[in-house]
């Protein structure tokens, strides 16, 4: 199978090393991840959806990976159920609600837009309260990436036009619905083990500091990423 892994970062040089780190993953595991530029004036979280739905070159299975990523080891992702995006509370589902309440105003109340925040949550409800997804890592084959983005650009449009100042920053709400109406499998949890909500384990062949988050969350992603440099 032809995999194409691609990661995308601005001129941040926190978030260049970050790449950096993760392209030297891929050359440890032997998956040649490459590298993109985000141009000037793009916001990173959205002009993700706009890279992974760009003429890139010909495969049979595109893996998107966020910079503050790193591979763990070869990792089977050429494996059937390797399609998808993650879904981050997949160890806590009894407090799915409450954190994807919080998730949904994090994303548009703290930016200072209630009007998006009741237009997400409604939609929410209405769709039966579908499951919040990180996309950070996000897995589709040539078949489905091109109709897949498609509906998730028209979520974001459909959001942003309930936003007062133009534009919710975040991919991650409309991400959900379109997920949710496209019927995109879930990614099973080996191939995104977010630091920030999940717990890590041996079985994880990608480490994911979500959000660059800190203090011991944060040690899986550092002893991952001191095996690549160092190991």
């Amino acid at each position: 199978m032809n995999l194409y892994f691609f990661t995308a970062v601005d001129r941040n040089p926190a978030y260049r090393r970050e790449a950096e780190i993760l392209i030297a993953s891929g050359k440890k595991y032997s998956r040649d991840i490459h590298l993109y530029n985000i141009p000037a004036g793009e916001v990173w979280n959205r002009y993700k959806v706009k890279l992974i739905a760009s003429e890139l070159p010909a495969a049979d299975r595109y893996i998107y990976l966020d910079s503050d990523t790193v591979l763990t080891c070869r990792g089977d992702w050429e494996a059937g159920d390797c399609q998808g995006v993650s879904d981050i509370l997949y160890f806590c589902p009894d407090l799915r609600d409450k954190h994807t309440k919080a998730f949904i105003r994090n994303h548009t109340v703290l930016d200072g837009d209630p009007g998006a925040y009741e237009y997400i949550l409604k939609i929410w409800r209405e769709m039966n309260f579908p499951i919040w997804c990180n996309s950070g890592v996000v897995v589709l084959d040539a078949g489905t990436r091109l109709p897949f983005t498609t509906v998730w650009q028209k979520w974001m449009d459909r959001v942003d036009a309930h936003c007062d100042k133009g534009m919710v920053v975040g991919d991650e709400a409309p991400c959900m619905f379109a997920r949710q109406e496209f019927g995109l499998p879930l990614l099973p949890p080996r191939f995104n083990g977010c630091c920030k909500w999940q717990p890590i384990y041996d079985w994880h062949v990608l480490i994911h500091a979500d959000g660059n988050v800190g203090g011991a969350k944060r040690i899986p992603y550092n002893n991952a990423v001191e095996k690549v440099l160092n190991g």
